[in-house]
């Protein structure tokens, strides 16, 4: 604000939030995870827990171009983002956080 002082504190902000994702870097680590990844990523990032109910399974695999997805193919997936230290398991409800909170207001915001 100092550097615009006629900026309103909003764009200020929203600036502010911009250059951090775009220093973060999101985008190029987002376009290296599969398909699969990056459809669990958006509904863990927009908080569904309910990963493993057959309609989220089924709508999973009509993205994939697949009949059917299979809980033990999603529990690796799942598996996989949790080892490689993207998401992590809530032990208290029993469902997926992303670790890095910029990362998830980035995914919800784009």
């Amino acid at each position: 604000m100092a550097l615009h002082p006629d900026l309103k504190m909003r764009e200020v902000q929203k600036d502010l939030l911009a250059e951090v994702f775009e220093n973060q870097n999101f985008a190029n680590h987002w376009e290296k995870y599969g398909l699969l990844d990056q459809l669990i990523l958006k509904e863990i990032a927009q908080d569904n827990s309910q990963l493993f109910i057959s309609s989220k399974r089924q709508e999973f695999a009509e993205s994939l171009g697949l009949e059917e997805l299979s809980a033990s193919a999603l529990q690796s997936a799942i598996s996989r983002l949790i080892r490689n230290g993207v998401i992590g398991k809530s032990e208290d409800r029993g469902g997926y956080f992303i670790d890095d909170p910029h990362f998830k207001n980035w995914l919800n915001e784009n």
